[in-house]
């Protein structure tokens, strides 16, 4: 019994975190290209390699974020598809993680609870 107890605690760590680091990768990925192909990206001087076609560096991406911050309503329209593409990956992890294992810890706590029931009737 102790087994599945573990199991499905790390069931459900999955499925809860594998969509969240999705997500998380997903939106910073989303928020650089949105900022890179905003026009404002090429008018920031103190930003490394402001210059379109050139790969970032790391550098780059510490601006980006900081500047995102500060500069974050010119990019909402370009965001909004972003986000709503990411919902529809969330709704489809929900779909194939969060559900099953739910189903699993639902099936572990039954059974848990059939045996309690059945102990307790026979009186061992």
């Amino acid at each position: 019994m102790e087994n599945a107890w573990l199991w499905g605690a790390f069931g459900l760590g999955i499925a809860f975190l594998v969509p969240l680091l999705l997500v998380w990768v997903g939106l910073r990925s989303q928020l650089i290209d949105a900022y890179l192909a905003h026009d404002n990206f090429v008018r920031l001087p103190h930003v490394p390699e402001v210059h379109r076609g050139a790969p970032p560096s790391h550098d780059t991406l510490a601006w980006l974020m900081i500047e995102w911050e500060i500069y974050r309503t010119p990019i909402a329209e370009n965001m909004e598809s972003s986000l709503q593409s990411l919902m529809r990956v969330q709704r489809w992890w929900v779909r194939l993680i969060y559900l099953p294992c739910a189903v699993l810890l639902a099936l572990s706590l039954g059974r848990w609870l059939i045996k309690a029931v059945i102990e307790m009737a026979t009186g061992q």
